[in-house]
């Protein structure tokens, strides 16, 4: 889901959400799992310089356009956050590089709003998860023999993707998160908070992509296209009927590549 021509105030509110991750502290050790881009992992006060401006402007308003007697205007929040937005982008352009604002825009749109890159990775993993022998015979029914091409880089994407270990790394950042406040939903308490939960979802998504940069790194593109012939058959074996429609959800090498495949359209708007 790309949210350029019909910014709503629901969409404003998750891009806020997303944002805000690379600036809380309890988070740090866990957000090189989501591929977030290099500069801002070393350099995390330039974004949350920036993201204080959002918080007093937005978030935290004592008086704004889109607020009438103490309530939003329907449809004027979502469209002050979407300026909002695109002017940090600027300003994280202008601090750093446009390169590096181009790629959390794409940080943000793969990990949060893009249905497509959800399903894709998740059949990626059920595939990449099978490459590795298991004790388990009813596993290894399901199991079509890795290619060779893929063969040596198995130990590299192995803690990438296995569940375990991404199981293991999610409970270590719920470990840190601190609990949600009460009023996040009324009458109801989370065993986690909100950011927790969108981290959680960020880690294995950007785990599975980094298993499937490793491969395309080093793989030229015939040799992708027979790791991709493998995936396919792999859910294939796995899903039985369902197979096919699932092998479709890979989207082919679309993801099998060094770089987030996520476009970006906020950076390059201009500033009103």
């Amino acid at each position: 889901m790309e949210f350029d021509s019909e910014w709503n105030d629901m969409a404003g509110t998750e891009w806020l959400q997303a944002l805000s991750l690379p600036t809380l502290d309890w988070a740090k050790p866990f957000l090189p799992f989501t591929l977030l881009p290099e500069f801002l992992l070393e350099h995390p006060e330039v974004w949350r310089s920036i993201y204080t401006s959002i918080d007093t402007r937005i978030i935290h308003p004592r008086s704004a356009d889109y607020v009438r007697d103490g309530q939003l205007i329907d449809g004027e929040y979502g469209n002050c956050v979407r300026q909002t937005i695109v002017e940090a982008f600027h300003s994280l352009a202008s601090l750093a590089d446009q390169r590096v604002s181009i790629d959390l825009e794409k940080w943000v749109r793969f990990h949060f709003f893009c249905q497509e890159s959800t399903l894709a990775m998740k059949r990626w993993r059920s595939a990449l998860n099978r490459a590795f022998p298991s004790e388990s015979s009813e596993r290894n029914l399901c199991q079509v023999h890795p290619p060779l091409v893929l063969v040596p880089f198995l130990p590299e994407i192995q803690n990438l993707v296995e569940f375990g270990a991404v199981l293991q790394i999610r409970q270590t950042m719920k470990d840190a998160a601190p609990p949600p406040p009460c009023e996040q939903i009324p009458y109801e308490r989370l065993d986690k908070c909100l950011e927790a939960t969108l981290l959680s979802q960020a880690i294995w998504k950007g785990m599975t992509l980094r298993a499937l940069q490793v491969i395309a790194e080093r793989l030229n593109v015939a040799e992708r296209l027979e790791v991709l012939k493998w995936a396919e058959a792999q859910l294939q074996m796995i899903y039985g009927r369902h197979g096919a429609a699932f092998a479709k959800q890979l989207c082919g090498d679309k993801y099998l590549q060094n770089k987030i495949p996520c476009s970006s359209y906020l950076v390059n708007k201009p500033l009103n």
